[in-house]
């Protein structure tokens, strides 16, 4: 039997009205069944880590390893391990009101963009930090973290956040 591939042999008699003799029939099925891990390849962790710029904790779990052992094949299969500067450019962290993860990347996130742009008319008629939370909690938009409610300093922090960048674009 070859390493990998599992056969299952079902019998089943057959009996024929004019022959009384019985027949064994074998229906032959087999599964292909992946015994090596996928971090063990160097194909898949170079498309993984140098491609799609994927870290090794989001590599990981991907596979439902430990980064270790991911940061260890990565070396094993000669994969250069990305330098600080790399590593703290391409995980950022947190990341902003209007901003998601995609392969890797930050990128913009037109949905909460647009919450962004209410918070900003909303403030622009008048509304304080507290009202503009309250707004958007009675509307049903839920914050970044989706479990609390809106406050008035992450309103707030929102607000000056997204004032400061345009003001450094208008700068340029």
């Amino acid at each position: 039997m070859v390493p990998g591939i599992c056969k299952i042999k079902i019998g089943s008699p057959e009996r024929s009205q004019e022959n009384t003799v019985s027949s064994a029939f074998y229906v032959v099925d087999s599964i292909e069944f992946f015994t090596k891990p996928r971090y063990k390849s160097k194909v898949f962790l170079h498309q993984k880590y140098v491609v799609e710029k994927l870290t090794s904790d989001e590599i990981a779990k991907l596979c439902f390893s430990s980064r270790p052992t991911i940061s260890k094949y990565l070396k094993l299969h000669g994969i250069p391990i990305r330098r600080a500067e790399e590593r703290l450019a391409l995980n950022k962290g947190q990341l902003a009101l209007g901003e998601k993860r995609y392969k890797g990347t930050v990128q913009k996130n037109w949905a909460e963009i647009k919450i962004v742009e209410q918070i900003f008319d909303l403030r622009s008629q008048g509304y304080s930090y507290r009202q503009v939370a309250a707004w958007l909690d009675a509307k049903g938009i839920k914050p970044k973290n989706k479990c609390s409610p809106w406050q008035a300093t992450t309103v707030m922090k929102i607000a000056k956040r997204t004032q400061s960048k345009n003001q450094d674009q208008d700068k340029l």
